[in-house]
């Protein structure tokens, strides 16, 4: 029994670890996205006051490589958002099972308390049974 608890406790900071580190990615998603925002925005303002060919060329590589960056950031963040799917999974998998045998061993020691009783009140018969004989 104590060994389940241990598993799901494990299993449960390592649900916590997922995440933080999911909500870790997620921000650094935000961050990326948001600094492109920006980036086009600044580029609009230097568009509408005019600019040349290579500053444009420059700006469409570097809104490419922003782009990708953005993407593989998505991706990560997709991957931690399965992680967290996963030992989500497996904590209640691990918490059912310590619940079974919680509800397991509470059977056995209400079965073994009866049987307790049982033995006890047929004692108890019996010597008052003894008891009113030997009264006679």
């Amino acid at each position: 029994m104590e060994l389940c608890y241990i598993q799901s406790e494990k299993i449960a900071i390592q649900l916590g670890l997922a995440i933080k580190s999911s909500e870790e990615e997620h921000r650094k998603l935000l961050l990326l996205e948001e600094y492109r925002k920006e980036h086009i925005e600044q580029f609009q303002l230097k568009l509408s006051q005019g600019l040349n060919v290579g500053v444009f060329d420059n700006f469409k590589k570097f809104i490419s490589s922003l782009e990708q960056l953005i993407l593989n950031q998505k991706h990560i963040a997709d991957s931690r958002l399965i992680s967290i799917e996963i030992c989500r999974k497996d904590w209640q998998d691990s918490e059912k099972k310590r619940l079974t045998y919680t509800t397991l061993i509470n059977r056995s020691e209400a079965s073994l308390r009866l049987k307790e009783h049982k033995l006890e009140q047929k004692q108890t018969d019996e010597f008052a049974s003894r008891k009113k004989i030997n009264k006679y």
